[in-house]
Parts: C-alpha cells; sequence; structure tokens
C-alpha cells in the first residue's frame, strides 16, 4: 500500500511536502474479508512517536486520559486546542463569560495589547492620567494594558495619534507586535522573502521574516511549494495563540 501511494502523483506529493516534517501511516486488515484499509496524516509540527503499537487497544491503554475541554466551543484535538489550554493556565485569556472563548473571530487591537501584557507576566505598570491616545480614555477596559504597550514601544499607534482599539489586528502588525515584544532583538532578514506574497518592500518584511526564522509561523503551504503569509488578514484567536505560545517556547 505504501508503494501504491508513493506511485500516486496526488500522495506523492502531499508526503513530500518540505513544510511537513512527520508522517503518520496506519494500515488495518478486515479480517472478514482479507481487505486492506490505509490512510495517512501530515504534520508540520508534530513529533515522531517513541513507540509503536500493535493494536488502537495498546495505544489507548499507554496514555492519559485527555483533560476535559477549557471551553465549550474548542473540543480537544480540535487544531489549536492545546495552545489555547496553555493560553489559558498561563492567566493570559479567560475567554468570554458564557464559557466560549471563540477561537474563529478576529483579535481587536485592545484585545491583543491585553495579550501581550499578560504574556509578559502582568510587569508593574502605573498609567498615566493623561491618555497617550486620542481614542483611548482611562475608563476604558484595557487601558492599563494599552498604555503598558505604549510605554514599552510595542506600538506607537498611528501618526493620527489614534489608538484604534476597536480595530482587528493584521497579520503583518502581529508580527511587528511579537517581535518588538521579543525586545526587537538584532536581525537581518533575507535578500529573497520565503513568502512568495510578502516582498522585501513590505512596511513589516523584517519582523515576519523573523517571525518565519523564529518558526513562530510558517504560513500557508501552496501546492507549488511555495509558501503565502497574507499579511493584510485579520489574525483569528486561536492562531494569535499558537503564535505566542509558539514565542514563550522558544524563550521570548
Amino acid at each position: 500500500m505504501v508503494d501504491q501511494w508513493i506511485n500516486s502523483p496526488g500522495h506523492n506529493a502531499n508526503m513530500s511536502r518540505p513544510a511537513d516534517n512527520v508522517m503518520g501511516v496506519g494500515i488495518a486488515f478486515d479480517k472478514q474479508d482479507g481487505f486492506m484499509w490505509g490512510t495517512t496524516t501530515y504534520y508540520q509540527y508534530g513529533q515522531v512517536p517513541q513507540k509503536t503499537f500493535a493494536t488502537a487497544e495498546e495505544y489507548l491503554a499507554s496514555i492519559a486520559p485527555m483533560p476535559p475541554a477549557v471551553f465549550k466551543d474548542v473540543p480537544n484535538g480540535s487544531a489549536f486546542a492545546e495552545d489555547i489550554r496553555w493560553m489559558t493556565e498561563q492567566g493570559i485569556t479567560t475567554g468570554w463569560p458564557d464559557g466560549t472563548f471563540r477561537p474563529l473571530d478576529s483579535v481587536r487591537r485592545d484585545a491583543m495589547a491585553t495579550f501581550l501584557y499578560r504574556l509578559a507576566e502582568s510587569p508593574q505598570h502605573r498609567p498615566q492620567n493623561v491618555s497617550p491616545f486620542k481614542d483611548v480614555s482611562p475608563s476604558q477596559q484595557f487601558y492599563k494594558e494599552m498604555t503598558w504597550l505604549a510605554g514599552t514601544k510595542i506600538t506607537t499607534g498611528w501618526p493620527d495619534g489614534t489608538f484604534r482599539p476597536l480595530d482587528t489586528v493584521r497579520r503583518d502588525a502581529m508580527a511587528a507586535f511579537l517581535y518588538r515584544s521579543a525586545g526587537s532583538p538584532a536581525y537581518t532578514p533575507p535578500k529573497t522573502s520565503v513568502f512568495t506574497d510578502v516582498t522585501p518592500g513590505n512596511q513589516f518584511y523584517k519582523e515576519i521574516s523573523w517571525l518565519a526564522d523564529q518558526g513562530i509561523s510558517t504560513g500557508w503551504s501552496q501546492p507549488n511549494g511555495t509558501r503565502t503569509f497574507a499579511p493584510g488578514q485579520a489574525v483569528a484567536r486561536d492562531a494569535m495563540a499558537a503564535f505566542m505560545h509558539r514565542f514563550d517556547q522558544r524563550g521570548w
């Protein structure tokens, strides 16, 4: 069966994608009629199993019970579920009062300020009485976090003096926020972009390239072997959990 996959153009292309570093193969036999069934799974951030098992029962007996889902709209096993769990355990998010996380909602700029402030372990910060942004008042929910973001130069806001707290965060701006949160480390971006939709002339080219070089984001693999980043696309809450988790795992 593996030979059949190798000789199949479609399967071979999937098995040979450079973005995937682990491939899982499962083969089962039907005792009654002798049919053989097979499946393959590919991962960009997978880990090679340390042990193999002869039966599903043997494998299931070897693993610890799955903890209950943290949010009712993020079932265990779903994309980024473990990153969202980590985010919750770190106190970076509590979700919504109705018990949801709303993983596909876009991240707003005021919420991003809060995520980054908590990711930095909620450092001591006394917000000024006069807001650094003309559209952010001291009475706003995340005023402390937004003024901390400005005080640390992670954001400078917009040239017109606004922060636009209710706007969604684009992926290119997310890269800049994380790069600055890391202390703006010395980094020389490549002359040729790793993403076909991000040119060296992009405002945040250096930050996006750094994010990719750190393995915090790999973007999307295309059928022709190239990768895209979608810099103008809004960041979803589940993807933001993954970005911050990887950022933390790399020691930033």
